[in-house]
């Protein structure tokens, strides 16, 4: 039986599932692998898995690129232990280990400190709630077990929930159960984040609510942290792999994981060898903004251009081919390669350089003449080149690049302030941003025996593009209500925001970087959400979507409440609820006096607002009014008649009543609605944000 699987994400986009069975299992590009994985980016024999009492060991095998787990990178044939969801990195491969029990409801062994103990204030029940043990990446899953304790004399049944994080990160084993006096159970709680961009990793207050049916008001709420870790994924594409003669290249940058990604792009001269310390090839790349950061989701077009180191005028046309790199600025430093083409044309054929060679000797006679007579100047300072990325995102490091000669000493400056003292020996270096933003002046100084040149490169420093905030106030909606909705928004650097699901009269508007927009909604569909999305000076675009969660409007029965046909006393009594039962609204009447509720079968029927008492989540007067309600009969007055007086001998007859109505069957109300989590006051769940 496998005790493991193992899926494998290809930068192309194939995924691959593989089942542990054996309790030695090598991973590597070899075929003699128990796993053989078709990539050069990986050693032939790469890592291994083993089993060993019941736990799982992963450990690297020496292997050149090394494996990262959890972005830390392993030591050489050292095992560590896996407990499920871990990310491993080896090559441009990302490896999710999981155990194989996808849905857990086996008790799990919790360290004690790890426990709430939660008794409510009655003292009728008390719930025990372990937290998870572990941090879960998207796609894995981790646990949780509620024991909740029935104190009370009388069986009841209790309802678990939970809130806090997207609904559907949540898997509950039994969301309601059934105690007798003084009985126990325990309930496990399964959370498996969505592998997605918008997977926000981080620490999330998770709620989870305990209450007996038919009980609104009295929860015990109990919060557990749960820490969800980011994923990585990047995809590329360029747009042509011929690359004209002007050599300019454009690639198109994705970042497919769920946190800020920051990333270096760079040719690599395929024809390039070492040579005296350096590497030396035919060509040379420029990339003006080899630095980016994107945000999750965020896609990007960047480039730049290839050329030929040596010009060539005479010749024939040569094709040299070499790599678009982009690599990933974490510990991992992941890497992807794009094959690409560039062909050099020389301006004339091989025999041209005949006829300029005669020509030529006469005139390198006459120039080395010339030098020989000149007189050897004194050795100064100089700086032949200096250069640095022209624009960066504040906390990106600025790449600079010079060739300095005859120098003793090198110093940076930026806006005329020394920052750095420098190797005069070095050819370039990096510069922190995160002090900074806006235009920054560099000026390179070199200087030797009281000489000293100096050299100016400009760089701006932008405010990271993304959204700070987008928040709504009520942040969760009650069913067949009217409603008025605030949000709120921040993206700074932003020229434009637009959104759209809120309000129709101005979905698509331009809004400004920062506001605040209210509008009344008639709460009807189960799901809303409002999409943002925004736009800068620079043509870049961000969106983010804020989901709203929907609860329906309950009322409980103040104690045995009849249901008519139709809003009034005198329509017929077709149901009736017990003390405490809960009633799902769906209307109200025009007077506001009568609430319609749904009966088993798809039947509706009426109960007065008196009789009831609602959830303090929402305000009868806020319900929508249903126009098409019945109206109920009119009652009549039995008609007068004169006495007739009768022999005191004669037995007076008996008097007629009118008519008695005899209501149906007392049903009890079998369409409990489900309880909403916003029932609890305390608990105040954020709307799920992406970003």
């Amino acid at each position: 039986m496998p005790y493991g699987r193992l899926d494998v994400f290809f930068p192309d986009g194939i995924i691959k599932s593989f089942l542990l069975n054996d309790d030695n299992i090598s991973v590597g590009r070899s075929p003699g692998n128990t796993i053989a994985l078709e990539t050069d980016t990986i050693s032939r024999y790469h890592m291994s898995l083993t089993r060993q009492n019941g736990e799982t060991f992963i450990t690297d095998l020496d292997s050149v690129n090394g494996t990262f787990l959890d972005g830390t990178r392993l030591e050489t044939h050292s095992a560590k232990p896996l407990i499920g969801g871990e990310e491993i990195l080896i090559g441009e491969l990302i490896l999710l280990y999981h155990t194989i029990d996808d849905n857990p409801t086996r008790p799990v062994d919790v360290p004690e400190e790890a426990t709430q103990h939660i008794q409510s204030v009655e003292a009728t029940y008390s719930v025990d709630v372990e937290a998870p043990e572990i941090a879960v990446s998207p796609g894995a899953h981790t646990a949780s077990r509620v024991r909740v304790t029935n104190h009370s004399p009388q069986t009841e049944r209790f309802i678990i929930e939970v809130t806090g994080v997207p609904k559907e990160w949540v898997r509950i084993d039994r969301p309601e159960i059934e105690l007798r006096s003084g009985e126990d159970d325990e309930v496990m709680i399964s959370f498996k984040p969505a592998r997605r961009y918008d997977s926000v990793p981080g620490d999330y207050r998770v709620y989870v609510l305990a209450r007996p049916r038919g009980q609104l008001e009295n929860n015990v709420v109990a919060e557990v942290p749960l820490r969800v870790l980011p994923f990585s994924g990047i995809g590329i594409a360029l747009e042509s792999r011929e690359i004209p003669p002007s050599g300019a290249f454009r690639v198109h940058i994705q970042n497919q994981g769920s946190a800020p990604l920051q990333l270096s792009v760079m040719g690599r001269d395929l024809a390039a060898v070492p040579r005296d310390g350096r590497v030396d090839g035919p060509l040379s790349f420029n990339i003006p903004n080899s630095r980016i950061v994107l945000q999750p989701g965020q896609r990007t077009t960047t480039g730049g251009t290839v050329s030929a180191r040596r010009k060539r005028l005479f010749g024939s046309a040569t094709r040299y081919p070499f790599d678009v790199l982009v690599r990933t600025s974490d510990a991992s430093g992941y890497l992807i390669a794009q094959r690409a083409y560039f062909t050099q044309r020389p301006a004339m054929p091989g025999w041209g350089a005949v006829l300029l060679a005669v020509l030529g000797v006469g005139v390198v006679a006459v120039v080395a003449a010339l030098l020989l007579i000149l007189l050897a100047p004194p050795p100064v300072p100089q700086i032949r080149a200096f250069s640095a990325d022209e624009r960066v995102i504040r906390g990106t490091p600025v790449v600079m690049r010079w060739l300095v000669e005859n120098a003793s000493t090198l110093e940076l400056r930026v806006d005329g302030t020394p920052v750095a003292n420098l190797d005069p020996q070095s050819t370039g270096g990096v510069l922190d941003t995160r002090a900074y933003d806006g235009p920054l002046a560099l000026s390179l100084f070199a200087g030797v025996s009281g000489a000293s040149r100096s050299a100016a490169a400009s760089v701006f420093v932008e405010t990271p593009f993304e959204v700070a905030s987008f928040t709504a106030q009520p942040q969760i909606l009650v069913m067949n209500t009217r409603q008025t909705i605030t949000l709120t928004w921040d993206v700074p650097g932003a020229i434009s925001v637009r959104l759209t699901g809120a309000d129709p009269a101005t979905d698509g508007i331009d809004l400004p970087a920062s506001g605040q927009q209210a509008f009344t909604r008639d709460i009807l569909e189960p799901e809303a959400q409002v999409l943002l999305m925004a736009s800068n000076a620079a043509g870049e675009t961000i969106q983010a979507t804020l989901a709203f969660q929907t609860v329906s409007a309950i009322c409980l029965a103040d104690g045995t409440v009849q249901i008519h046909a139709a809003p009034g006393e005198t329509a017929q009594v077709i149901a009736s609820a017990q003390p405490d039962e809960p009633l799902m609204i769906e209307r109200r009447d025009a007077s506001g006096d009568w609430l319609r509720v749904p009966l088993a079968g798809g039947a509706t029927g009426w109960a007065q607002l008196e009789s009831v008492t609602c959830a303090g989540n929402f305000s009868p007067d806020d319900l929508l009014v249903d126009a098409q309600a019945p109206v109920p009969p009119t009652a009549t007055a039995p008609a007068t008649r004169t006495p007739t007086p009768l022999p005191t001998t004669q037995t007076p007859p008996t008097a007629t009543s009118s008519p008695t109505i005899t209501p149906s069957p007392t049903r009890v109300f079998t369409r409990p609605p489900t309880v909403p989590r916003t029932s609890v006051p305390p608990v105040t769940p954020s709307p799920t944000f992406s970003g």
